[in-house]
């Protein structure tokens, strides 16, 4: 907000149409990190209270569609827990 602030005084203090249109273009920018930034920090708040639901994944087929997608082939099954 404050690079937005100067910007606005700097454009203001030399209004020219050249200045101006630069001036314009910086709040733009200005504008657009900040709403990133904002969007950024909402995710992150809701990211802070967990999961609403849990709901059980079976992982061979999340690797299957990897696959599928990417088309490469399945990793080899390195689990500890498979027979």
């Amino acid at each position: 907000m404050a690079i937005q602030r100067a910007a606005i005084q700097i454009g203001l203090r030399d209004p020219d149409e050249q200045r101006l249109a630069e001036v314009r273009e910086q709040m733009l920018a200005a504008n657009r990190r900040t709403e990133q930034l904002i969007d950024g920090l909402l995710v992150l708040a809701r990211s802070d209270r967990g999961l609403a639901d849990r709901v059980p994944v079976d992982l061979d087929e999340v690797v299957r569609k990897w696959s599928s997608n990417t088309g490469r082939p399945p990793p080899p099954d390195r689990s500890p827990w498979t027979s």
